[in-house]
């Protein structure tokens, strides 16, 4: 069986396995543990990328000389791997050991092994910057409402009865106050509701690139149905599945509708052409669409809620 996607040149890793034996022993026994496939050569033939059974990414593998001429065998994971302190070889996202069994025995150990739910709940971790623009809307809390030292003496004396007309030279003024009061309130009501509406359940797309800039078209698409607790935590239900577009997903349609709206903003600093949905770098609610987008690190998420707003 191979321990690599069709989509990898073979030819070009048939020559990473000659030149270096110790890298193919390496591969060949961290796909048998953890059921993994070399998705990509990198580093000139130095490295390959690995990903899970759905095609998530699982990082890295590769070898180095180390001091003394022995050789180091390296699986670096930034999602998974959280050393307190970098390593002489490698730094605080990465493994190492002189043995590959070592090796297989410490990422067991740490639970820092590569799989399809290990993979899921790290992406989850850094997802829930596509909920939160919803109840930044709200962010100040709930509104209220101030009056200067004169005005507040009107209004007392006007209370108990002491002058019952000096209040009236700030009619207006109390007017325009409570108006503007309910209507920020009327925001913060419908922001918490909005809130907790993304909360209760919604599609969750990662739109994922190569790099934290997102200067590039996206490597892949991540699709999964998810929840927010009262923890801030974004829990997503079984594990998300890659695909390479969402043009033959359940949320295709939805992606069109939010390509064609984004679309129209192509004066708007949320405008961009790298992806599908055309939707960018942004972390904001967009109340016309009722969908909310974040990026953290290499992935932009956005988030439909299931239930449609009223």
């Amino acid at each position: 069986m191979s321990i690599a996607l069709d989509r990898v040149d073979q030819e070009q890793l048939t020559l990473v396995f000659n030149s270096k034996p110790e890298l193919k022993k390496l591969a060949y026994e961290f796909c048998s543990a953890f059921n993994t496939k070399i998705c990509k050569v990198g580093g000139s033939g130095s490295s390959l990328y690995m990903v899970t059974p759905s095609g998530l990414p699982a990082g890295f593998i590769t070898t180095m000389k180390v001091m003394g001429g022995e050789t180091a065998y390296v699986y670096d994971n930034e999602m998974l791997i959280k050393k307190e302190k970098s390593s002489a070889n490698v730094g605080r996202d990465a493994r190492e050991s002189n043995k590959i069994s070592t090796l297989i025995r410490s990422l067991k150990k740490n639970n820092e092994y590569p799989n399809d739910i290990s993979i899921t709940k790290a992406y989850a971790a850094t997802a829930t910057c596509a909920v939160l623009p919803v109840k930044d809307q709200g962010r100040y809390g709930a509104p209220s409402m101030s009056v200067h030292k004169e005005m507040a003496k009107s209004l007392i004396e006007h209370f108990l009865g002491i002058d019952t007309l000096s209040v009236n030279h700030y009619a207006d003024e109390l007017k325009k106050m409570y108006s503007d009061y309910l209507v920020n309130m009327k925001t913060y009501n419908e922001s918490t509701d909005d809130f907790t509406r993304f909360c209760n359940g919604f599609k969750l797309i990662g739109i994922c690139y190569d790099n934290a800039y997102g200067s590039t078209a996206p490597d892949f698409y991540l699709l999964g149905d998810g929840t927010m607790d009262g923890n801030f935590k974004v829990n997503v239900q079984g594990t998300l599945k890659r695909y390479e577009s969402l043009k033959d997903t359940e949320v295709a349609v939805d992606a069109m509708m939010i390509a064609t709206y984004m679309q129209g903003k192509k004066e708007s600093r949320i405008y961009s052409e790298r992806d599908e949905m055309y939707i960018g770098r942004i972390e904001q609610y967009i109340p016309d669409l009722d969908i909310c987008a974040g990026y953290s690190g290499k992935v932009t998420w956005v988030a439909i809620p299931k239930t449609p707003k009223q």
